[in-house]
């Protein structure tokens, strides 16, 4: 998913969250994250208390991974 903009949280299809299909597939794609065959790109961690470097991050539309809000030391 390389410079996805719209790759927010797993979709695998909707066959029913609570069927059979959908647990086998939450299943792959976890034991996949586990093994690294997938990566979320961290774009940059900023501190709680710095929320304006982050939200003009977000604002240049620059950034292609995730932004993470630190909320300890």
């Amino acid at each position: 998913m390389k410079k996805s903009l719209t790759f927010t949280r797993m979709h695998l299809g909707y066959p029913g969250y609570h069927s059979d299909a959908s647990k086998h597939r939450v299943t792959q794609v976890l034991s996949a994250i586990q093994s690294g065959g997938i990566k979320g790109p961290i774009e940059g961690i900023c501190r709680l208390d710095n929320m304006t470097e982050m939200i003009d991050a977000l604002n240049s539309r620059k950034t292609a991974g995730k932004l993470i809000v630190r909320t300890s030391a």
